[in-house]
């Protein structure tokens, strides 16, 4: 299956791979692995960085944002 992208808001895209690239680029960003275990991908706004969980992108720019009672659950 071929890899999909959706926009993010400000100058990113992401993937249903969970990759992260600069929309005016194309270049992917690098991911650090938290000691939790979670993915996360520091984000530049005007405002400063931004550090978010990469399978919150995904739900978000596929999906939507979850309700706020609800969690982000994800299998890898």
């Amino acid at each position: 299956m071929e890899e999909r992208w959706a926009s993010l808001p400000g100058p990113y895209d992401v993937s249903d791979q969970g990759k992260v690239r600069r929309r005016n680029s194309g270049r992917v960003l690098k991911a650090r692995i938290r000691s939790n275990g979670y993915v996360e991908i520091g984000l530049c706004y005007s405002h400063g960085q931004r550090w978010r969980r990469v399978h919150h992108l995904v739900l978000e720019a596929f999906v939507g944002p979850p309700p706020e009672d609800m969690e982000v659950c994800h299998n890898d």
